[in-house]
């Protein structure tokens, strides 16, 4: 029997309420367990029902209803918030997420679009729990050693700080876990202008600090980014990238894993001894490529090295990024040239990616809902899951019954 969903909703306007209980009733998958017209009065019907999924309206009183769903998301960590409002801009859309909202829909809602978010939501608070009860039973058998996550590719402009950043972020907004972002990009890294965060230490104090302290690396000489992510940024100068060496990167790593459940590395287009260094400390190495023919070359060549190092085959995955056959080489033809399929293919969408990149806002927190931002979340799923797919979405077992 398939299971049921209870959802609240918290909303003034009667309508919108009852609007929100007709649509959901073809559904039977979905129950309505209870509604309120106040936050306050939300709050106390949760905590009593603890239902799947709370909806719940921003309109009228924006910081009462942030803290709401702060509120909501530190008591009933298990519960879902998808927030309502009849316009959401950037801004509101990133406070709420980083109050703990898990999606976002324009009122009133459409009765599909509301149908699919809510399976969506549900479908990854499932994901959610079974990671995070994962992740407790693994700490009870043995101490965990952190993940070591390196983007690496042979040829710059492809995405790989684009990735980075956003898989980072995903990674501990699906798992929970603590995770931190480190530059090895030591010349030109630009993970900052991605994060639009300004570091006050970088790799180099890091260095300094391992040579100096017997405790290893300190939290607070980590930049901490509003997502709840760390990073470790690269040096403040070019000329500074020749006082660090691959022993270095072994040193920071060892002490980052001890301290971090994934360490996400972005990497300069190259297969120098610090690039290495973090390779051979790698769990996964997402080769970045795309449909154009000089990268698909480099890309063969790199997993030829890859191989000559005798880096097991499995810790090597290949990432198609913004996917596009408008260059005249189709994805049928570049995974036979490479000789293996893709681990997974993001979409191109300029127009997302670069307003992201420009705004300092990764895409998986301003537009959660862009399928560049759903290929992101399939990715973090696997890293999460040990390779595994995502589950079927439960969206169309919900939208069938709803027919």
């Amino acid at each position: 029997m398939a299971e049921t969903i209870s959802v609240l909703i918290v909303d003034k306007s009667d309508d919108t309420r009852d609007s929100i209980k007709e649509q959901l009733k073809p559904a039977r998958n979905f129950t309505v367990v209870g509604d309120a017209k106040g936050r306050s009065e939300g709050i106390g019907i949760a905590e009593r029902l603890k239902p799947d999924i709370i909806l719940l309206d921003l309109n009228g009183g924006e910081p009462e209803g942030i803290e709401t769903i702060r509120v909501i998301s530190q008591r009933l960590p298990w519960t879902s918030v998808v927030v309502m409002a009849d316009i959401m801009d950037q801004g509101i859309m990133k406070r709420s997420m980083l109050a703990g909202a898990k999606e976002f829909l324009a009122k009133p809602p459409d009765g599909k679009v509301l149908l699919e978010t809510l399976a969506e939501v549900y479908d990854e608070g499932i994901r959610r729990k079974e990671g995070l009860m994962g992740f407790v039973e693994s700490v009870n058998i043995q101490e965990k050693e952190g993940k070591v996550i390196v983007v690496c590719s042979t040829k710059g402009g492809v995405g790989k700080t684009t990735v980075a950043t956003n898989l980072a972020i995903d990674l501990h907004r699906l798992s929970g876990e603590p995770v931190v972002l480190l530059d090895l990009d030591l010349q030109f890294g630009d993970i900052p202008l991605f994060l639009d965060i300004v570091p006050r230490f970088t790799i180099g104090d890091a260095i300094q600090e391992l040579k100096d302290k017997k405790s290893g690396l300190a939290e607070g000489h980590m930049c901490k980014h509003d997502s709840g992510i760390h990073v470790l940024a690269a040096p403040s100068r070019p000329e500074y990238a020749d006082y660090v060496n691959g022993s270095h990167v072994q040193s920071i790593l060892k002490d980052l894993q001890r301290k971090y459940s994934y360490i996400i590395v972005d990497t300069p287009p190259s297969f120098g001894e610090t690039v290495l260094s973090a390779m051979d400390a790698a769990s996964h190495i997402l080769l970045i490529t795309n449909l154009e023919i000089t990268t698909i070359r480099g890309t063969k060549l790199a997993l030829e090295i890859m191989q000559s190092l005798n880096y097991r085959d499995d810790k090597i995955k290949v990432l198609l990024n913004r996917a596009t056959e408008q260059w005249g080489i189709s994805s049928k033809e570049s995974k036979e040239t490479l000789g293996r399929d893709f681990w997974e293919v993001i979409p191109s969408d300029s127009r997302v990616v670069g307003s992201s990149i420009n705004q300092g806002v990764p895409f998986v927190m301003g537009q959660p809902r862009a399928e560049v931002s759903k290929s992101i979340r399939s990715l973090s799923y696997k890293i999460n899951n040990g390779g595994l797919e995502s589950p079927r979405r439960l969206k169309r077992v919900f939208l069938n019954k709803a027919r």
